[in-house]
């Protein structure tokens, strides 16, 4: 199953009210389609990445540490 973009949309702007952090969604390839920080959209996500592939959650400690990663919690979720 996908996530439907607008609903995707939604999740991100309630978790960003709720924690005061931007968030993304992220697809398998990487690239992020959704966010509260419109500046990404359409750009690739090394770890998000990493973390569908591997369904793994992944810590990033620092910015730009890894392409197009800002710090901040990556983790893989899944629908059924």
């Amino acid at each position: 199953m996908k996530l439907d973009k607008s609903l995707a949309f939604q999740v991100v702007n309630t978790i960003k009210d709720t924690c005061g952090q931007d968030i993304n969604f992220i697809d398998k390839q990487g690239m992020i389609f959704a966010s509260t920080n419109a500046d990404r959209i359409g750009t690739f996500h090394a770890i998000g990445h990493k973390a569908a592939q591997t369904e793994q959650t992944i810590e990033v400690f620092s910015d730009d540490d890894f392409p197009g990663t800002q710090k901040g919690i990556n983790m893989p979720m899944s629908l059924s």
